[in-house]
């Protein structure tokens, strides 16, 4: 199923809350969220979650029945978190027979970023001298799938314009401003998650899976004690 405009989709965005408040809003695909919901700072966001689609709902009186998609998204970003938010987007699917859309959150923050005809690069989930590095053109079409860029790696690139967090490595911020790439703030929420869905296949809600930008720590460490399998 392709989704274009559906009325009463519930858009999940909680990919990066230390760059980007964690959020939940309700509005139609490709439109602007009608009602949003903050997760509480004060609370683990994974914890806060579902008490906050809870209050959203409850806030605009909305039932479970009356969704019409479930939107989310998919990350890079916290590990933890992205975990939740899939197994929470997939479950409401699941139980309200909604369709089930995923947006990698990199497609988020370029529909958000301005179009001044030049193309750019979204950085996202750094650590130590990497970050996930996802290029688009002037319109905000990816051009190559996203992939863990050092600096070097980064300045083959040469895009002139990077949208990042304040956790984008030293170096990586260094080799921007040697090549003259100017780099602009990051910019998530549910109203742009809803925007980034227009026009997407609804996939299974089994089949919805959260973009790592590396192996998490603990499957390392599990491949090291000599786990076996993928």
């Amino acid at each position: 199923m392709r989704v274009s405009s559906l009325p009463l989709a519930l858009a999940i965005e909680t990919s990066n809350p230390s760059a980007c408040p964690a959020e939940v809003g309700l509005g139609p695909v490709d439109g602007e969220a009608t009602a949003v919901e903050r997760l509480s700072p004060a609370r683990r966001h994974d914890d806060d979650l579902m008490p906050a689609i809870d209050r959203l709902c409850a806030r605009a009186g909305v039932r479970p029945a009356d969704l019409r998609a479930v939107v989310v998204s998919l990350g890079p970003g916290g590990y933890t978190g992205l975990r939740i938010a899939v197994t929470t987007a997939r479950f409401i699917a699941e139980a309200t027979g909604a369709p089930c859309i995923g947006v990698p959150t990199a497609e988020i923050a370029a529909c958000a970023a301005s179009r001044d005809g030049r193309p750019f690069a979204v950085a996202l989930a750094s650590k130590s001298e990497h970050a996930f590095v996802t290029p688009f053109d002037a319109h905000g079409a990816p051009t190559a799938e996203g992939r863990a860029l050092d600096a070097e790696g980064f300045a083959a690139l040469r895009t002139p314009r990077l949208i990042a967090d304040g956790f984008l490595p030293e170096s990586i911020r260094r080799a921007a401003s040697a090549s003259g790439t100017t780099i602009e703030p990051l910019v998530l929420g549910a109203s742009w998650l809803l925007r980034a869905a227009a026009g997407r296949e609804a996939v299974d809600p089994a089949h919805l899976l959260p973009i790592y930008a590396r192996e998490p720590e603990a499957v390392r460490l599990w491949r090291a004690r000599g786990g076996k399998g993928k």
